[in-house]
């Protein structure tokens, strides 16, 4: 029965379903044209795929003259014919780009207003808030020449750059706005647009004072010796709320948001939605998934590694669910953080990230030179 001594030490690894990372520099595109009116949608991974007999004269110059120059990961551009202009159901197509994966749109003029409005009213479902949502979108627009769009996911080329020229070719400000897009979308999230060089456009109405336009949440063009650059990539946010501050002005920092915002949803949507019962130790395998995530993020330097940013049980939550189950003050104070955290909470998993960092790029110098008597 009784054999030699053993020493055993098993080494065990439990199922972790990893954050899914997401493609962040895909393109939308709505063009108005009769040329082939039997396809309706392309896709494209480079330049070299448009071909020259698939499009009108202007909006091939779209594909070749911007659309591309930022080497954005995939571009989708979805074709409207004149005649259906006014009768088009826009909602429909831009509801179809964002679930192919488009986060930059662009619109022709026609569509600008009601772009927006279909932006506005799709953001505003998440308030900004870092939450994996089902219903949360990342989508963010890039249009031109508009006043004053107001909105953290709406990218506006100052309405005073009213023209300017590519290859030979006049382009209005809200023609222009698709170079942007482009540049916009293959963004590396190791740097902001501030200063990225635009050398493909030749030549641009200037505008004095560009900072003051920058100030009213406008991009902005200005000359570095013979090359134009962004001179700020901000988004068209304005007005501060009591939940979104300076930060949301930022292109960067909302393109960083969104991504790991989408990165969550994703993986909770495919992967854990479901797919496991709603207990303490689940609801921990999810944060470490979604923790792990963001160590990875922290080692990349995209977040902050100063700042804890990561994502634990919330705790004010998990009061607030018994208070609406008719849990009395006496009992909930009496619960430590452990006891807690493992309420039961029925199908709700209620998460926090108390101290979220993204880190923006260097944009400002302020140097102080001392000198001795």
């Amino acid at each position: 029965m009784l054999q030699s001594p053993k020493f055993v030490m098993e080494f065990i690894e439990n199922t972790v379903i990893g954050i899914r990372e997401t493609e962040s520099g895909t393109a939308g595109m709505i063009v108005i044209d009769g040329k082939k009116n039997n396809i309706k949608k392309m896709v494209y991974r480079s330049q070299a795929d448009v071909l020259r007999e698939d499009w009108n004269e202007m909006t091939y110059k779209y594909l070749c003259d911007h659309a591309f120059k930022g080497n954005p990961f995939e571009l989708h551009v979805v074709r409207v014919a004149p005649e259906a202009v006014t009768t088009v159901n826009l909602s429909e197509i831009l509801n179809d780009l964002e679930q192919s994966g488009v986060l930059w749109l662009w619109t022709p003029a026609d569509f600008q207003d009601a772009a927006v409005s279909w932006l506005k009213n799709r953001r505003n479902t998440e308030m900004g808030k870092l939450r994996p949502d089902f219903d949360q979108s990342g989508i963010k627009l890039v249009t031109g020449g508009l006043a004053t769009p107001d909105h953290w996911a709406i990218v506006n080329l100052s309405e005073l750059h009213d023209k300017g020229f590519v290859n030979g070719t006049e382009y209005t400000c809200n023609e222009l706005a698709i170079s942007l897009l482009s540049v916009f979308a293959g963004m590396s999230r190791y740097r902001s647009g501030t200063n990225f060089k635009m050398p493909w456009i030749e030549s641009i109405t200037l505008i004095g004072n560009p900072g003051d336009r920058t100030d009213k949440g406008e991009i902005v063009l200005v000359k570095d010796e013979d090359i134009f650059v962004i001179n700020r990539a901000v988004t068209s946010f304005v007005t501060p709320t009591t939940d979104k501050q300076e930060r949301f002005a930022s292109i960067k920092l909302v393109a960083q948001m969104d991504e790991d915002m989408l990165a969550l949803k994703k993986t909770w949507n495919k992967f854990y939605k479901g797919a496991f019962l709603n207990h303490f130790d689940k609801k921990r395998q999810f944060l470490q998934a979604a923790n792990g995530y963001f160590d990875k993020r922290m080692a990349e330097g995209v977040l902050d590694p100063n700042y804890d940013n990561h994502m634990y049980i919330d705790l004010e939550a998990h009061k607030i669910f018994l208070k609406e189950q008719g849990r009395d003050d006496e009992y909930i104070n009496s619960l430590d953080d452990s006891e807690l955290m493992r309420i039961n909470t029925k199908t709700a998993v209620y998460a926090d990230i108390p101290n979220y960092m993204p880190v923006d790029a260097m944009e400002d110098l302020y140097i102080k030179a001392k000198m001795q008597s």
